[in-house]
């Protein structure tokens, strides 16, 4: 059987991050399933009206359906057409950000065996196993899906809000995954961009200690204390201007300090 993808138009969630992948795959072999699904997921767009309409009509409220969320739902009816489905978002650069699987679907891959093939494509795709009978323990299905924080398990025949829930707290979780991931590579890449700096400031460091060592007045290998010349007077001054400049610059750029023993 072909895939049959029914793409709906996702609507923006005003109480979480601009950019929620709200990318909702449905696989189950039952056509009525996927119907229920996309009720619940991507209500029609004139509901909202008809409430408005049934509110003039009958002076009553418009009833309160809660924050405005549709979701992006795409169809496959088997484990093989999903895997299809996944591989082609991917090369799109627009990934599922989760996935309401059934566990039977004959003839084809069971629903463990079709999480385990799009994991091996998208590790990062939300699972939401569902099944009306009992035929896998939760030991069996922990001990065969690795991945523990991923996925979680719905009876049928479920309650739309919890399909709801489900969807919300899911894909947002994956968005927020993938934030994070963002913020951790560009966070690298400042600390890589600026260990060089750092590898410089301690050198400057080290060198400016040694220089504060150097130029001590009267600072001589021998028992006898003796008077700098006046030509050391000039280059111990400028030395120690010159350090001092340092000693600023380094603690503008690094927030760093000298130690004590290197202050004039």
């Amino acid at each position: 059987m072909h895939a049959q993808a029914k793409a709906k138009a996702a609507g923006s969630d005003p109480s979480g991050p601009e950019e929620c992948n709200r990318r909702v795959l449905l696989i189950d072999d039952n056509h009525a399933i996927h119907d229920d699904y996309n009720k619940i997921l991507s209500p029609p767009s004139d509901s909202s009206e008809l409430d408005a309409l049934g509110s003039l009509l009958f002076d009553a409220a418009t009833p309160d359906r809660g924050p405005s969320v549709v979701f992006q739902t795409s169809s496959a009816y088997q484990g093989q057409e999903a895997l299809g489905l996944v591989e082609q978002s991917l090369r799109a650069g627009c990934p599922f950000a989760m996935a309401f699987v059934d566990m039977r679907m004959p003839p084809g891959w069971d629903g463990l065996e079709t999480i385990k093939r799009l994991w091996e494509v998208d590790p990062h795709l939300q699972m939401v196993i569902c099944s009306a009978y009992s035929d896998r323990s939760w030991d069996e299905l922990v001990e065969e899906l690795a991945n523990e924080d991923q996925w979680l398990l719905l009876r049928k025949p479920f309650d739309g809000a919890e399909v709801s829930q489900l969807a919300l707290a899911l894909t947002m979780k994956w968005s927020l995954g993938r934030a994070a991931e963002r913020s951790l590579a560009d966070l690298r890449m400042a600390l890589d961009s600026i260990a060089p700096v750092f590898g410089q400031l301690s050198d400057a460091l080290d060198l400016a200690n040694d220089l504060a060592s150097l130029v001590q007045p009267g600072r001589v290998e021998t028992d006898t204390p003796v008077a700098p010349s006046e030509d050391a007077v000039s280059i111990i001054a400028a030395a120690r201007r010159s350090l001092e400049v340092l000693r600023q610059e380094l603690d503008a750029v690094s927030g760093l300090r000298v130690s004590p023993d290197v202050r004039a």
